[in-house]
């Protein structure tokens, strides 16, 4: 980053970069995933805004992390250890005995949901729309999160 930052880039561009990246490699690798395994269905443009929505979450998340992180091994460890909490409730899915409101605790439920729903429960979009609009208020949310972090890390990078 120390690098980029001697350019005329600054820190917004940075995080914008990284974000664009981010959400471009996770749509191409959700997308080419359901392809290769035939699981479009009768959604495809309804799962691929899933996916969309799945692919800002994640990239703001990882923002989070990467500007927090105060080096590679610490935002290791973080992963390592808050990766339980992203991706709990896929473990709803595996056993769909245990009380399913637990898995709703997650903000990746909400877009694992639909995803689930569309590609292997037969929903419609509109059945999941509202779960999905969750989805979607979550990224809403951790935006300023974001912008607060990119600004909090240049005043970082400008003090030492």
């Amino acid at each position: 980053m120390n690098a980029v930052l001697v350019t005329p880039a600054t820190i917004g561009d940075f995080f914008a970069a990284k974000a664009l990246m981010g959400v471009v490699l996770a749509i191409a690798t959700g997308v080419m995933t359901l392809a290769l395994n035939n699981a479009f269905g009768s959604q495809p443009l309804a799962l691929t805004l899933v996916i969309v929505v799945a692919a800002i979450m994640m990239a703001e998340l990882g923002l989070l992390l990467g500007s927090w992180a105060p080096d590679q091994n610490a935002m290791f460890a973080a992963w390592k250890t808050g990766a339980i909490l992203i991706i709990f409730p896929v473990i709803f899915y595996l056993f769909p005995t245990l009380p399913q409101w637990i898995a709703k605790l997650g903000p990746t439920y909400y877009f694992l949901n639909p995803l689930f729903e569309l590609a292997i429960g037969g929903a419609t979009f509109s059945d999941v729309i509202g779960t999905l609009l969750v989805a979607l208020a979550v990224c809403v949310a951790l935006l300023p999160a974001v912008v607060w972090s990119a600004r909090r890390l240049e005043q970082r990078m400008a003090s030492a």
